[in-house]
């Protein structure tokens, strides 16, 4: 029985595409669950408009904010289902999401969660690419909790909280989503179930995740001192979980946080200067290359075989697309 809850605040521009993309499941859940964090925009009307095309949903509203970490805890909690899906309300999940990673759960009862790949769209629902997330598996399959430990190791995360379908039991066993942690909860929690149980993984892309500037994500990737303090608390929490990983990787995985946040950083301000000058567009595009060379050069030295192997992959990748697609359109 999979339970699906939709926390949302002032979400209402996108709650139609989220609700709608839930509608379309080619297997519905079986119980939908949207908390409303006391939105002061039209979000309540919306949903209220979409409860008549859900048979099995239903609308919590919270009298105060309460914030999103908060809501997916309180999900938790309300849920019904022996598995769980949390889904943003800016998010889309394709067509085949619940019914492919359920199928995969049930072949693998001993896995923790399912997760798949996701594209990224922008502000508007347009698709800008595919998230650059290591693959760790060709094919539909499960990941071993001391294989996943390793591959954490080698080359961080193949999973997102967009794309992921969680078993109740194994979360609730942990003690759900950290609040303290804020935008890193889902990645924590993934990271703690993979290596203690086992996750299963499809390379397909099922879902989306729309990036857009002001999200949580995004604060921590424009105040750097912030984005320290919350590496240091996930550094603390996932060294409290040590035995679950391989030696060094809490303070491996920091490195790469910092990193990332400060690539974000830099991208940022060269997609404000573009929109000031050509040559302030010029100066941030030069200040990016250097400044990510940089960052990687003393944030992530141990990472370089990872990531060129998955930039490699992906170009030859992209070249197989295009030759295959130039096969089809030539004629006989």
């Amino acid at each position: 029985m999979l339970t699906v809850i939709l926390p949302n605040f002032n979400h209402a521009r996108f709650l139609g595409q989220a609700l709608g993309a839930l509608v379309k499941q080619s297997k519905p859940a079986d119980e939908v669950i949207i908390i409303d964090d006391a939105s002061t925009d039209d979000s309540v009307a919306v949903i209220e408009s979409w409860l008549p095309r859900f048979t099995n949903a239903r609308l919590v509203r919270n009298r105060t904010n309460l914030g999103v970490v908060r809501n997916m805890n309180l999900g938790l909690e309300m849920a019904a289902g022996s598995e769980i899906v949390f889904v943003a309300a800016d998010d889309v999940v394709y067509p085949r999401f619940f019914e492919t990673l359920l199928a995969l759960l049930s072949q693998y009862p001993e896995a923790a969660f399912a997760s798949a790949r996701t594209d990224i769209i922008d502000s508007k629902g347009d698709r800008v690419d595919t998230l650059n997330a290591p693959v760790p598996l060709d094919r539909p399959g499960y990941i071993e909790a001391g294989i996943a430990a390793e591959l954490l190791m080698y080359d961080e995360a193949w999973f997102t909280g967009n794309a992921t379908i969680f078993r109740c039991a194994p979360l609730l066993e942990i003690g759900g989503f950290p609040e303290d942690l804020a935008a890193f909860t889902d990645g924590y929690v993934s990271r703690v179930l993979a290596a203690k149980f086992g996750s299963c993984y499809t390379p397909e892309v099922l879902a989306a995740w729309r990036r857009m500037e002001g999200g949580m994500s995004w604060t921590y990737t424009e105040d750097i001192a912030r984005a320290r303090k919350l590496a240091d608390r996930a550094q603390a929490a996932l060294d409290d979980r040590g035995d679950l990983f391989i030696k060094g990787y809490p303070e491996r995985w920091k490195r790469r946080y910092l990193f990332g946040a400060g690539r974000s950083a830099l991208a940022n301000a060269r997609r404000r200067a573009r929109s000031e000058s050509l040559a302030r567009y010029a100066i941030a595009t030069i200040r990016e290359i250097i400044g990510c060379v940089w960052l990687f050069a003393t944030l992530r030295p141990g990472d370089t075989w990872a990531v060129l192997h998955r930039r490699l992959t992906d170009v030859h990748k992209h070249i197989s697309r295009i030759d295959s697609s130039r096969r089809r359109v030539l004629p006989s």
